[in-house]
């Protein structure tokens, strides 16, 4: 149970894509069932292209992260950290608490807006 739990933790996009896609299908039934074909500018479908676009960044995530695992091993291991005797030890969650916390600010912020515009731009190609 606690390997699958281990698993499940690591490989987060191979439940949560399926979840993702099968909410889209979800919500474009359900939208369709309540208000019909939806047209004009305030559509509620809005929400569709949205969870699509988060879907969408998940699943290309895991994909990056499964091309890490196979192609660069030492870098997935330096990231994800490696399973010694049951125990994580992970050295880049060690050098991100040795850094200075403007230095850790700054760097989640650029993680932050990086995401945001990666989703965005994905919004955009389905709007």
């Amino acid at each position: 149970m606690k390997k699958l739990r281990f698993l499940i933790q690591l490989w987060d996009g191979i439940w949560s894509v399926p979840i993702a896609f099968s909410l889209f299908i979800f919500i474009a039934i359900l939208g369709q069932k309540i208000f019909g074909s939806g047209v004009g500018f305030y559509d509620p479908a809005f929400w569709q292209a949205a969870l699509l676009a988060a879907g969408e960044l998940i699943f290309f995530n895991l994909i990056v992260f499964l091309g890490l695992y196979f192609n660069f091993r030492h870098i997935w291991k330096y990231y994800k950290g490696e399973k010694n005797e049951n125990q994580l030890i992970n050295k880049s969650k060690e050098d991100f608490n040795n850094i200075k916390p403007w230095q850790r600010l700054v760097l989640l912020l650029f993680l932050y807006c990086f995401y945001t515009l990666i989703l965005v731009t994905l919004y955009k190609v389905h709007v």
